[in-house]
C-alpha cells in the first residue's frame, strides 16, 4: 500500500508548461513540495497526474493584463486682440470653456499690454501649481479660480518673447489663450501664426470699417481668424476675468470662437 499512498498523495513533478500564454507562473509557495514521482510496482515511471494544489493555483492565478497608455490630448490655443478689460474677459472666458471641454482643471491666460486683473479669488490646486511654476521661471503670475494669469509686459518685442515662453511652459495639455490688449504689433505675428484661432474682440457699437480692418490684420498673421463681439461691462465680465465662471451673457459673446475650436 505504500506505493499507492505515494502515488495518490505525493505532488507530481513539473512537466512541460502547456498553460496558455496569458496565465502567469504558478506561485512558488503553492507549488513547493517533492518533485519526483514514486515508481510503480515494477519501478516503471508513471504519467504526470496534476495534484489538487497545482490545479487550484492555476485556477486562482491572475491573468496578465495590458494597461492601455492614455494618449496625450493637445488642447487648442487662441489669441484675442482688443481693448484691455474687454479682451481680458473674452480671453478668460474662452480659456475656461476650453479647459472644461478638454478635462483640464485649469487654463493659462497670458496678458500682453495690460497688467494682472485687480480682482481675484482663491484658486484651485492645479492653478496654484501652475502659477508657482511660472513664478519660478521669473514671470509675474497670479492664480485665480481656474486660471493661471501671467503678465508679460507692454513693450512689444519683450512681451512677444515672454508670451512665447509662457505658452510653451503651459504645455500641450493645457488650454492657453494669449490676450493682446490694444493695437496688434508685428512683433506678435510669429506667435499668431502658431495659434489655432485669432479673435478680434470688437465692441458692437464699433464702426464696421474698424472691425473689418482689425479682422484683415489678423487674417494676414494667423491661419484662422474671426470677429466676435466684445463682452460688455458687468458682473459677468469680472467673474470670467477672475476664473470663476462664464455667465450666459459672456458665453454668447464667446460661443462662435469656442465652436470654431471644437
Amino acid at each position: 500500500m505504500t506505493w499507492l499512498r505515494d502515488y495518490l498523495l505525493e505532488p507530481a513533478p513539473p512537466g512541460p508548461d502547456v498553460r496558455r500564454a496569458d496565465q502567469v507562473a504558478e506561485p512558488t509557495h503553492l507549488a513547493a513540495g517533492p518533485t519526483h514521482l514514486a515508481g510503480g510496482p515494477k519501478g516503471q515511471p508513471r504519467a504526470v497526474v496534476p495534484t489538487a494544489r497545482a490545479a487550484l493555483s492555476r485556477w486562482l492565478a491572475p491573468r496578465a493584463t495590458t494597461v492601455p497608455v492614455a494618449a496625450t490630448v493637445v488642447a487648442p490655443t487662441a489669441a484675442v486682440v482688443g481693448a484691455g478689460s474687454e479682451a481680458t474677459a473674452f480671453g478668460a472666458a474662452l480659456a475656461l470653456l476650453l479647459a472644461r471641454r478638454h478635462g483640464s482643471p485649469s487654463a493659462v491666460l497670458c496678458l500682453a499690454g495690460t497688467g494682472l486683473p485687480a480682482w481675484h479669488v482663491p484658486a484651485v490646486p492645479a492653478a496654484r501649481r501652475g502659477c508657482a511654476a511660472l513664478r519660478a521661471r521669473g514671470f509675474p503670475a497670479q492664480a485665480s479660480g481656474r486660471l493661471v494669469v501671467v503678465a508679460v509686459g507692454a513693450e512689444p518685442s519683450a512681451a512677444a518673447v515672454g508670451a512665447g515662453r509662457a505658452l510653451a511652459a503651459a504645455g500641450a495639455g493645457s488650454a492657453a489663450v494669449l490676450v493682446l490688449a490694444g493695437p496688434r504689433d508685428p512683433a506678435f505675428d510669429a506667435l499668431l501664426s502658431h495659434v489655432d484661432l485669432a479673435v478680434a474682440a470688437i465692441p458692437a457699437a464699433a464702426p464696421a470699417s474698424l472691425a473689418a480692418l482689425a479682422l484683415a490684420g489678423l487674417e494676414a498673421a494667423a491661419p484662422r481668424a474671426v470677429r466676435a463681439p466684445a463682452p460688455v461691462a458687468g458682473l459677468g465680465r469680472a467673474l470670467a476675468s477672475a476664473g470663476v465662471m462664464v455667465t450666459p451673457a459672456i458665453r454668447r459673446a464667446v460661443v462662435d470662437a469656442y465652436e470654431l475650436l471644437s
